[in-house]
This record gives C-alpha cells, structure tokens and sequence, in this order.
C-alpha cells in the first residue's frame, strides 16, 4: 500500500510540472500577442498621422486649384446666361465675345478639376463620384460654349461678307459676291459639323451625370436644357445640310445643269403625273445663268416622224399611242429608272431639233407636283403674271384654265400657252431670293415636307446631294425590305385632268391560314366629276407591287378579260395590273387576291411582321384602312396611335396616306 502511495504522488508531481510548463507558455505567447499588437497599433497610428498628413497636405496643394475651380465655373455660368440673351437678340459679334469667354472659363475649371481627380482627394469614396459628375457638367458646358462661339463666328463672317442689310437681297448682290458666299458656304461646313457633334458630345455628357441633384442646385433645368440642345443640334444639321447642298445647287465651284419636269397630279401618271411642261437651267457661281421652260410637245411633235421608240404595251394598248415621246417617259414609279429615262428622251429628242439645246449631260432631274409649288407661294405671297394673281387657293385652277382654255385672252398662241409657267416661275424665284435671310427656315420645312409626301422628286449624279437623299429616304425608289409591302400605282390614260375630282380609298386586309398569309387589296373611286373640257370618264391602269413570288389568286373590277390582267416581275418586286373606267357620278373599284411568299410567313412563325406601304408620288388617298387577321395574339404593334388598334390576334388601322407607312407587329 505505501508502494502504491509513493507511485500516486509521482504522477501528481508530473501533472503540476506540465501545468507550471503550459502556463509559462500560455504567458509567453499572451506577451509576444501584446507585442504584436502594440507593434500593430503604433504602425497603424504612424500610417494614419502620415495619411492624415498627406491629406492635409494634399487639400492645402489643391485648395487654390478648387477655389479656382469655383471662381472660373460661376464666371463660366454667367457667360452663358448673357451669351442666351445675345442670341434671342441676335447680336453675333457679342455672343461670339461672350461664348468665346464662357469656353475658356469653363475649360479652365475642368483642367483644374481633372487633376483634383487625380490626386488622393479624388480617390476618396465620398468625392470620387461628385468630381465626376463635376467633370461631366464641365465638359457639357464647355462644348455647348464652343458651339455658340463657332456658330456665331459664322454668323459674323457672312455679314463681313454682307455688311449691308439690303445686301441680304441675293438677287442683287453681283457675281463676285455670290462666289465669295459661296465659297465661304463650302469652309463653313467643317466648322457646322464640329459644333453639331459637340452638342451631341454636351448631351452625352450630361446624361451620364448620376447624381441630377448637382445640375438641379446649379438652377438648371436639364430636361428643359436637353430640348434646346436637341433643337440646336436639328438647326445646326439643317444648316450643315444647306451648306453642302447650296454650293451644288449654285454651281459653286463647278456649273450645275438641271432637267425638271412639272407633273400635273390631276392627270395622274406613276411618278407623279402627266409631263405638261419641262424646263432647263444652269446655275454657275451662285447665279441661276439660265432658265427657260417649254410645252413637253415642242420637244415630242418635232420628232414625231424621226424617233420611233416602242411604248410599254399598255400605253399602246389603252392610250392608243404607237411610239413613246418624253410626255409618257415617267411609265416606271421608280424615280431613279424614270429619272433617267426623262433624261434619256430628252437627250434623244433634243439632238433630233433643227436647232437643239446645247444644255446637256444634266446633273438633276427634278420631278415637281403643283403642291409643291402651292406650298411655295406661302412664302412668296400672291403672283401677278399677266395681269392675273397666282395664289395658294386658286393656283391650280387658275393655271389649268390659262394654259388649257384661256389662252388666247392673254394673248400667247396654242404653241406658247405654257410660256407663262416660266414667267411665274421667274416672279417666284425674284421674290424667294429676296427674302431668303428670313425664311429660310420655313423653305426648309416645306421643301423637307414636299420631298417627304413626294410632291418633290430628285435624281442626281452628285455625290454629296445622293448620299444626303439616301440618308433621308428621298430618292424616290421602290424600297427594299424583308417583310410585306404594297405600292399602288394609278396611270390615268386619256382621262383629262379627271384625277381632281377622283376620291379614292385603300383598303388592305390579311389573313393568317393554315398554309400561308392571304392578301387582299381594295381600291375604291368615286368619279364627283362631269363631261367637260377638264374632265370626263375615269380611265386608269392601275398596278400593285407587292412582295417578289407573291401569286394571284382573283382579280375583279376591271374592265375587260382575264387575259387582260397582267402578272410581272420588276424592280424586285412582283406586279399585278388591270385597267378600269369609272363614269362620271359613278362609282368602281379593282381587287387583286394574292398569296403572299413563303418566307414572309416564316417570319410571322418567328414572332414578327413588317408591313411597308409606299405612297405612289401625286396620288390624293382620301382614305387608308388596314384589317390584319392572324392566328396568335398580337403582343405590341407599331406605331401605337390612337387609330390603331388591336384585339386579340386582329389589328386594324385607319387613317390618310400623304407620307409612306412602316408598321411593326409583334406575337
């Protein structure tokens, strides 16, 4: 028992040795932590003070820079609140002082403020996003600055050019005049386009601020700012455009020769109508060197027996015509192939004259309506030619009578009746020159317009003027597109000037079957007229363009057999046509039924239909109805307007038809 005793109080005294060993351990690394810590903290605290130091250091550095920084930009805002008065003023030479003074404050606090960016200031999370949003501001109003100052510099260099007021008479002003404007059109244009970007590079600017509140404490209203920036950068396009098209236009720095046809759109033909009158002009230097315009017949009747040119069969067939002349050269509704082909004739007929123009080779081909013309005469006021007075209201009619039947009254024989237009077209241009300072921007609209409804039609071989029409869509030409399309084109063919008192109406409907997509298209007319000297029976050949490897299904309406519906393909696109009479007081109208491709229906099966309706040039659609059936609910459609509407898988559309249509629909 004591043996065992002993051995116990050997164990204990092991267990307190291990015990003693792990607290001097535990205590050993309980000193190196506070070690470590102290260390720590005393690196930290050493870190900090640096820091801190830096800091102060660094906001002592900077601190003339951000009052600098405040000073330029209120300097800056100011500037430009002065620079918005002188403009609605219209005092160039100042604002171009003022904007000029306004750019160089604000570029100077955006130097200042990017290298505050840079330093450790800007790196600080509560600062980092105000100084970019600083920078944004900054940026905007510096190049919104540069822009005044560029456009107004402009401004100050035409007047250099005009110092008289009256000068701004361009038809008074002398040769070298209107080559030196000209000439100072042509350098304008890079000075135009770098301020039209940096509007565009303000408004990027500002919309990538984050925090609103920084414009709105500056007293800034940037939805209201935004707008005015849009509107510049719309006036300052429509000035870059001028500024490339004028000098061509001129004839500045190569002469410019011009074909126009006027188009009489109560006689209606695929590009517009009937080819009563053309004219010729050149323009060299800015000055219009000739113009003259003729009765379409003193080209065609002088040839008659020497050009011997096969028509298109249905002119020869529901015309009665054996040979084709300039009067009926406009037979494609494509402006581009009509274009030249009016070229062509002329050129042909022309060389064939006893005594033939020596103007040639044009480069514009210009198709007009009378609208355009009526639209123009807002801006001139009232014609007198002859003792008669050409208005807005009474143009048309006025001008049908005096070429058509009172001639002789004015005394201008059957051969020069048409001489008058030429006069009304000198009186009109007199007067636009005259007052092309102030109205330049409504003559843009209308002009704009015209081509939009294509009242006015242009072919060119000039570079500059082709890409600014393809850019705007106003070439005149059967669009290409991968969805559905539709172009109606009526010819009327020994029907007087009937077209005036023709109301037509469109219908297009649509129906999703179990195969494919069936097309109908209705054209309705109302002949209002009676028999006259003016007017008489409707007579039209009419011609639908739809998509290429469409096929008939039924035809009704039309006059004659079956046989004399025609089937075709042009312009990639396929054709259906059929000629129809409606009598005076009386009422017709033409259908075609038709399948439409196989790949248009796949698109549909892929969620999507386009439908693109062209507006043939000259045509009066009183009304257009759309009634597309499908077999899968309509999702959304475009354009959502108030007469458009759909339920459940039918959409349904109803309006007028001056302009061409895109429409979107989606399942």
């Amino acid at each position: 028992m004591f043996g065992f005793r002993k051995k116990g109080n050997l164990l204990s005294l092991y267990a307190a040795e291990i015990v003693d060993e792990a607290r001097e351990v535990l205590s050993w690394r309980r000193r190196q932590r506070r070690a470590r810590l102290v260390l720590f903290l005393t690196y930290t605290v050493w870190i900090l003070s640096g820091l801190l130091a830096l800091l102060i250091l660094n906001i002592l550095i900077f601190l003339p820079g951000v009052k600098k920084i405040y000073w330029q930009s209120l300097s800056g805002k100011s500037d430009l609140a002065k620079a918005s008065v002188l403009l609605s003023a219209g005092q160039w030479q100042e604002l171009n002082q003022v904007s000029a003074e306004a750019q160089a404050n604000f570029s100077g606090s955006l130097t200042e403020l990017k290298k505050v960016s840079l330093s450790p200031i800007g790196w600080l999370p509560f600062t980092r996003g105000k100084i970019k949003d600083g920078i944004y501001l900054l940026q905007a109003a510096s190049l919104i600055s540069q822009s005044l100052a560029q456009s107004s510099q402009l401004v100050n260099d035409f007047s250099a050019l005009l110092p008289a007021r009256a000068a701004w008479d361009f038809s008074k002003l002398d040769t070298k005049q209107k080559r030196d404007l000209m000439k100072l059109i042509v350098a304008s244009q890079s000075e135009l386009e770098q301020a039209k970007n940096n509007l565009a590079r303000a408004q990027d600017d500002l919309a990538s601020i984050k925090n609103r509140q920084l414009i709105i404490n500056q007293g800034i209203d940037l939805d209201e700012l935004n707008s005015k920036l849009t509107t510049a950068g719309a006036q300052l396009d429509q000035a870059l455009t001028l500024a490339k098209v004028l000098p061509v236009l001129g004839g500045y720095p190569e002469p410019t020769k011009y074909l126009f046809v006027l188009q009489n759109s109560d006689e209606l033909r695929p590009t517009g109508g009937f080819i009563g009158t053309y004219g010729l002009a050149r323009a060299a230097d800015g000055e219009l060197t000739f113009l003259q315009t003729s009765d379409v017949y003193h080209l065609d009747m002088p040839v008659k027996d020497k050009l011997k040119i096969e028509p298109p069969a249905e002119l020869k067939k529901y015309l009665g015509v054996n040979y084709w002349y300039l009067r009926d050269a406009n037979w494609s509704p494509d402006w581009p192939t009509s274009a030249q082909k009016i070229a062509w004739f002329y050129t042909q007929e022309n060389n064939l004259l006893d005594q033939p123009n020596s103007l040639d080779d044009f480069q514009l081909v210009i198709g007009l309506t009378p609208k355009a013309i009526i639209d123009l005469l807002e801006l001139t006021g009232p014609i007198t030619v002859r003792g008669q007075t050409y208005n807005q209201t009474n143009f048309m009619a006025l001008l049908q009578d005096t070429t058509g039947r009172d001639f002789p009254q004015l005394g201008l024989s059957s051969w020069d009746r048409k001489s008058i237009i030429g006069e009304i077209t000198r009186a009109m241009q007199a007067k636009l020159l005259a007052r092309l300072d102030k109205i330049w921007p409504r003559l843009l609209e209308i002009i704009s317009a015209n081509l939009d409804q294509k009242n006015i039609l242009v072919y060119t071989t000039n570079q500059t003027i082709y890409d600014l029409l393809a850019k705007s869509g106003y070439r005149g030409e059967l669009r290409s597109t991968n969805g559905d399309y539709l172009l109606v084109v009526d010819a009327n063919l020994a029907a007087f000037k009937t077209d005036a008192v023709v109301n037509k109406s469109l219908t297009y409907s649509l129906q999703e079957t179990g195969d494919g997509l069936t097309a109908r298209v209705n054209i309705n007319y109302a002949n209002n007229g009676r028999f006259s000297w003016k007017t008489t029976t409707y007579r039209s050949f009419t011609r639908i363009y739809v998509p290429k490897g469409s096929e008939l299904i039924k035809a009704a309406g039309y006059n004659g057999n079956q046989k004399d519906v025609i089937i075709g393909e042009e312009l990639d696109k396929t054709y259906f046509g059929a000629f129809i009479e409606v009598a005076p007081g009386k009422l017709g109208g033409l259908s075609f039924e038709y399948k439409l491709p196989y790949n248009l229906y796949a698109l549909l099966k892929n969620g999507r239909y386009d439908l693109l309706l062209q507006k043939q040039p000259g045509a009066k659609i009183s009304e257009l109805n759309l009634d597309l059936q499908f077999k899968r609910p309509i999702k959304t459609y475009e354009p959502a307007v108030f007469y458009s509407y759909a339920t459940g898988s039918r959409w349904r559309y109803k309006s007028d038809f001056v302009t061409d249509k895109n429409f979107v629909l989606k399942f």
